[in-house]
């Protein structure tokens, strides 16, 4: 168990290309049992085989990730994510995390994590970027969670229409998430930026009313601005 705080790193990781080469973070590779990363972030790019992300690859049991964000690219085969790689044991936490960067792999590919597994929860977390294909079939890409088991909980997350998953622009919230329609989702958005622009920030948020008695208008996680998207509390 140990706790990462305040920590930055700004230069490329390379853990090179084959399979074996896994477990590569922008902050750590394994992320043990009970750790936790906080008010820390990457903005170098991260490249490798399997298991690769912006900040933590591999995340085990009890681990929290939060108040972080990366913006560098990240590249790999599978189980690849913004933020984490993999969750694969229960009560893992992402939670008011943020990713703007290009994401790529083959499968199990997410803005903000690759896979999610057990009982853990991704929340409050925003993704802005490009998830791409390496080669191979198009299996388990999504703009927050690359798969799902369908035991994780999902919730109060977004991204834009700016986003692009295989090419393809986000139009709806089933393209920030790929795997179970077990999952538990709440709350999550995507928001159009040409309406934004258009109709003024408050107006339209893909059909719903901004802070109609949503989580969303939680002032301790998300900052508002009448022209633009909201911004995560860094405590």
């Amino acid at each position: 168990m140990s706790e990462i705080y305040n920590c930055k790193n700004s230069g490329d990781v390379y853990g090179g290309p084959g399979t074996n080469n896994q477990d590569v973070g922008g902050i750590v590779g394994e992320l043990t049992d009970g750790s936790k990363i906080t008010c820390s972030c990457n903005t170098g790019n991260v490249s490798g085989g399997n298991y690769i992300a912006g900040i933590a690859a591999y995340i085990c049991a009890n681990c929290i990730i939060k108040n972080t964000y990366n913006i560098g690219n990240v590249t790999g085969r599978n189980y690849v994510g913004g933020i984490g790689a993999s969750y694969v044991d229960s009560n893992a936490t992402i939670d008011s995390c943020f990713s703007l960067s290009s994401i790529t792999g083959i499968e199990y590919v997410g803005g903000i994590l690759g896979y999610a597994d057990y009982n853990g929860i991704v929340s409050n977390c925003y993704y802005d970027g490009t998830v791409s294909r390496v080669s191979g079939s198009n299996i388990y890409f999504a703009g927050i969670v690359g798969y799902d088991s369908g035991i994780a909980k999902l919730v109060n997350c977004f991204a834009t229409t700016d986003t692009e998953v295989l090419g393809s622009p986000l139009t709806t919230t089933s393209q920030l998430f790929a795997g179970s329609s077990l999952t538990p989702y709440e709350n999550n958005h995507v928001f159009d930026v040409a309406q934004l622009a258009a109709n003024g920030y408050d107006t339209v948020i893909k059909g719903a009313a901004w802070g109609s008695g949503s989580t969303w208008s939680d002032e301790n996680v998300w900052k508002h601005y009448n022209d633009k998207l909201p911004e995560l509390v860094m405590k």
